[in-house]
């Protein structure tokens, strides 16, 4: 965002307040400078972790889990920390699906929901629960940021429609898979894998079309 004045023009650093905001929202602590930590970290990766000008992972997700998994004593990432109204549940899906939209990545976030309840369905089996008491989880207010507001980063995400599809899957089955062996923060780590690996996908899938 710029604006300008009589002699220069101010450029505010939008999408650090964004990245850092993250951090902020999803994290739980008592120490203010866990939460710089974080931040801090989420504008390196934009930086310094890139591929074709382009960073690799979501800063917010990057900044958040580096605190929570390296700093557990001092940081956790819980749904408790947003209550339980349904007021703000709906406002923040209201909000979510409408930056979700405006961003195009409507089929990756709907595709990461439609993978989620699948693989909840699975889950179900293997622990004999109720697959609606499994899906439910997708209402909480960490659930929603993640899918509404961090899975669909325009930058670290994918264009075209049906890489879309598949990155959101690959979140949902990575999620999956984590959660069936009982490792907390699932989503957040899945989408850090996918991201890492999305790069690779996609250079693998060129070198088959020039091949062929």
């Amino acid at each position: 965002v710029y604006f300008q004045s009589k002699k220069k023009i101010i450029k505010l650093p939008v999408t650090s307040f964004i990245s850092s905001g993250a951090v902020f929202l999803l994290v739980e602590s008592r120490h203010l400078e866990v939460y710089l930590l974080g931040a801090f970290v989420a504008m390196l990766s934009k930086y310094f972790i890139q591929i074709n000008d382009r960073h690799v992972f979501n800063p917010g997700n990057i900044g958040t889990l580096f605190v929570i998994l390296l700093l557990p004593i001092y940081a956790v990432s819980v749904p408790s920390q947003w209550g339980g109204g349904i007021e703000i549940i709906l406002v923040m899906i209201t909000l979510g699906i409408i930056a979700t939209l405006w961003a195009g990545r409507g089929w990756l976030s709907f595709s990461y929901i439609f993978g989620f309840a699948f693989f909840s369905f699975l889950r179900s089996h293997f622990y004999n629960i109720e697959p609606l008491f499994l899906i439910g989880t997708l209402l909480g207010a960490p659930s929603i940021l993640f899918m509404f507001h961090m899975i669909n980063d325009p930058v670290t995400t994918p264009e075209r429609t049906s890489h879309q599809i598949y990155f959101g899957m690959l979140v949902a089955f990575g999620d999956f898979l984590l959660r069936k062996n009982e490792i907390i923060y699932a989503p957040l780590i899945s989408l850090a894998l996918v991201s890492a690996l999305w790069p690779l996908i996609k250079f693998t899938k060129l070198v088959n079309k020039s091949v062929g």
